[in-house]
């Protein structure tokens, strides 16, 4: 009996687990069916652009610029004249005077160094002693010519009369001796031979009061110089301006030609700039017209356009220096920066600021503005936010995607963005950063975008992109969106 009920158990057991088996395989069945069915029921959804990681991005729209264009350059105080002052004459030094110290300011003409006189002096004498023996001895020959005028007269007279008695010994002939003949001949000989040598005498002293003369003139030349050389002892400022270094002390020797005094005219007053070839050619193309610069001459290469320029000093912006673009300072580019060394000439270096008075001072960092006229024919110029501006002197434009350049817009009812447009990136080179009583604008930069690559109306992107890529996908934010968001800004800063 137990053993019947046994096998009872075991076929209960079976027949369970197969009837498991079999309602888990109709549940499996009847999901599938259920799960075919419904796919077939249901509309397939509009396939749409996943914007989950697209970034949103605020637009404005690129403007051409021209009128008034101020370049900003930064430029150091350098001296109009740097004057090496040096001895003329050799000699030690007996005095310096109080002026002479370093960072003094003098005036032209204020003593400064005095050298021994002493040497010079007795030279002096000695040459104006020289200059009374040559003017004694002009006056001892003008006497010797005198009298050597008068020594050919009674010459001549005497060889007259030696004539007249040769030739009335001729005319008696045979009547006198043949030795009274010879005699008479003899004499005449020796009176023409006395004139001869009076006249010849004159002639050497009349060469010899010109040799004279000459000498008396190297005197006096000798005597200038002397009286030059004894001036030259005393060392003075040769203009209005300050002793940067004094070189030499009281008892020192200096040899002519040495340097004693380094002085720094301060009437005037440079500034040395570098400009870039672009802000130079900038300059050249916009600057008024100057007659130094002829569109022909070879020359002009070589030449800046005079161009005015404000200067002033970063510490205190109120206050301004009137200069010039004079000139280039020396010629090529610099070997480490490769931009062009310039200068700017300022006449007056001194102005007044209320009850004070500021200079241009050597080694002085300042700005320098430079105005220059541009026109509208500059068509790659424009005015954007300085907020679109990156660091790697780029800015990304958003452009529509080529392969549907309208098609990808949303309705207004669905979205608020564009999705069919990516980033661009554009080099540009900052041309000035405006500077005006309106608001928006003192956030305007003009730039200079390379040729061909950026066109007025543009959409140029004025959000921080994150690691922006080239065609990469973005999201315009529309203007309602921008209202909302500059509204929202406006409540945060009242609050």
């Amino acid at each position: 009996m137990a053993t019947k009920l046994q096998s009872n158990k075991v076929k209960f057991n079976w027949l369970l687990e197969i009837l498991k088996h079999c309602v888990s395989l109709l549940i499996v069945v009847g999901a599938i069916g259920i799960s075919v069915y419904l796919a077939g029921l249901k509309v397939p959804p509009e396939s749409r652009e996943s914007t989950a990681l697209i970034q949103q991005a605020v637009v404005h729209t690129a403007e051409p610029y021209a009128g008034e264009l101020t370049m900003e350059v930064s430029g150091t105080v350098v001296p109009h004249r740097e004057i090496r002052v040096a001895s003329e004459v050799s000699g030690k030094v007996i005095k310096r005077y109080p002026a002479c110290e370093n960072g003094s300011f003098v005036g032209k003409g204020d003593l400064l160094l005095e050298i021994d006189r002493e040497a010079y002096q007795l030279e002096l004498q000695t040459i104006q002693a020289d200059l009374v023996q040559s003017e004694k001895r002009i006056e001892e020959n003008q006497a010797q010519i005198q009298g050597e005028i008068r020594n050919i007269e009674l010459a001549k007279a005497d060889l007259q009369l030696q004539k007249n008695e040769l030739d009335r010994n001729n005319r008696l002939g045979s009547a006198l001796s043949k030795t009274e003949s010879e005699q008479s001949k003899r004499a005449f000989n020796a009176a023409q031979t006395q004139l001869t040598t009076r006249e010849n005498n004159l002639t050497t002293l009349k060469a010899g009061a010109e040799r004279l003369k000459a000498a008396m003139e190297l005197s006096r030349r000798q005597i200038e110089k002397a009286e030059l050389n004894l001036r030259r002892t005393t060392i003075v400022a040769p203009s209005d301006g300050v002793v940067v270094r004094a070189l030499v002390q009281e008892g020192d020797f200096v040899a002519a030609g040495t340097q004693v005094v380094t002085f720094e005219d301060t009437e005037k007053a440079e500034i040395l700039v570098n400009l870039t070839p672009s802000e130079l050619k900038w300059i050249r193309e916009n600057a008024p017209q100057n007659a130094d610069l002829l569109e022909n001459s070879s020359r002009s290469v070589y030449k800046i356009p005079k161009t005015k320029v404000k200067v002033f000093d970063p510490s205190n912006p109120g206050v301004f220096w009137e200069g010039i673009l004079t000139r280039f300072d020396g010629i090529g580019r610099d070997d480490v920066t490769k931009t062009i060394p310039c200068r700017i000439h300022v006449e007056l270096p001194v102005v007044e600021s209320g009850l004070d008075k500021l200079a241009l001072v050597r080694g002085m960092y300042v700005k320098c503005l430079m105005g220059i006229h541009v026109s509208t024919d500059q068509p790659d110029l424009f005015q954007i936010p300085e907020v679109a501006l990156h660091p790697d002197g780029r800015i990304w434009l958003a452009r529509s995607k080529p392969n549907k350049p309208e098609s990808g817009k949303a309705s207004d009812s669905e979205s608020t963005v564009q999705v069919s447009d990516i980033a661009t990136p554009v080099k540009i080179e900052v041309i000035n950063r405006l500077d005006s009583a309106d608001k928006e604008k003192q956030t305007l930069a003009v730039v200079r975008a390379e040729a061909g690559k950026m066109k007025v109306g543009d959409m140029v992107i004025v959000t921080p992109l994150s690691k922006p890529v080239e065609g990469m996908p973005i999201l315009i934010q529309s203007k309602q969106d921008q209202a909302a968001n500059d509204s929202e800004a406006k409540a945060d800063e009242t609050k």
